[in-house]
């Protein structure tokens, strides 16, 4: 009866044990996420953490729950949204295992969710570049040797690094590794300063020079229209040369026209009737 008290009184506290601290006392718990960061803060991550079969029911009413609804719970919050909750058994080494995918408008949003308990996240603007910042401390300063467990996070910044504290930087990726030793004392800060590149400034770019475009088109289309109102009506030959277009009405004769033709033998029938009329 006196063990039941104790197990009961156990897990009521683990209940108010903030994430840092619970990983502490667990002493049997692995960590990983990996987060994908826009510029404007949303973005989304894969979380993956596990624990020895022993030690879930005292972790069940804690921050990092096993049971499936109550993952989804912990991760619930304002602009947040879960895609996929995986939950198994590793017989092997008797451990459990829950992956979680979710997308988020905001990363600060995070740190107000049950699982994010005693996480500060910032991301802000200054001077020019984008700054990072979370920090995660226990309450308990000791570390109670806890080195063989590890907390990992990784993100995928959306520019530029100018500088870190990462263990490991690729390109844009960051890769900060810790044991959950760490946590305790001092805690653990994860901190990047970012360049603000992506797709703010080049959306806006982008925009500038298709207005650019548009209005040259425009003043182009409005100069030609102009000169070819100002040029006088012509037809260009076949062999390009241009001839006056003759007025409507006219009759258009050339060299070949039977017109020329018949004016030739009027002419010549008039001058004919003359010369009979003198010779009579």
């Amino acid at each position: 009866m006196e063990k039941v008290r104790v197990f009961r009184f156990v897990k009521r506290a683990v209940r108010f044990i903030p994430l840092a601290a619970l990983l502490l006392i667990a002493g049997c718990i692995n960590y990983e996420q990996t987060t994908t960061l826009n510029m404007d803060g949303s973005g989304s991550a894969s979380i993956h953490y596990w624990a020895e079969e022993g030690s879930v029911m005292f972790l069940s009413d804690g921050p990092l729950a096993f049971d499936e609804e109550k993952v989804k719970e912990q991760y619930a919050g304002e602009g947040i949204t879960i895609h996929d909750v995986t939950i198994e058994t590793n017989d092997e080494d008797s451990t459990r295992h829950v992956r979680v995918k979710l997308d988020f408008q905001n990363i600060i949003t995070l740190a107000e969710t049950k699982a994010f308990e005693n996480v500060e996240i910032v991301w802000e603007e200054k001077d020019g570049l984008m700054n990072f910042k979370q920090t995660m401390k226990s309450k308990d300063d000791n570390n109670f040797g806890m080195g063989d467990y590890t907390i990992t996070y990784v993100y995928e910044m959306p520019g530029e690094i100018v500088n870190s504290n990462a263990t490991k930087e690729e390109g844009t990726t960051l890769t900060w590794e810790n044991d959950l030793a760490d946590l305790g004392g001092s805690g653990v800060i994860l901190s990047a300063t970012i360049k603000k590149s992506g797709m703010g400034g080049d959306l806006l770019m982008i925009i500038l020079i298709i207005v650019g475009v548009i209005l040259l088109v425009v003043i182009v289309i409005a100069v030609f229209g102009r000169k070819r109102k100002a040029i006088p009506e012509q037809t260009f030959a076949t062999t390009g040369s241009m001839v006056q277009t003759p007025e409507v009405g006219t009759p258009h004769a050339t060299a070949e026209d039977p017109l020329d033709e018949s004016s030739d033998e009027d002419a010549g029938s008039e001058e004919k009737s003359d010369e009979e009329k003198k010779d009579q």
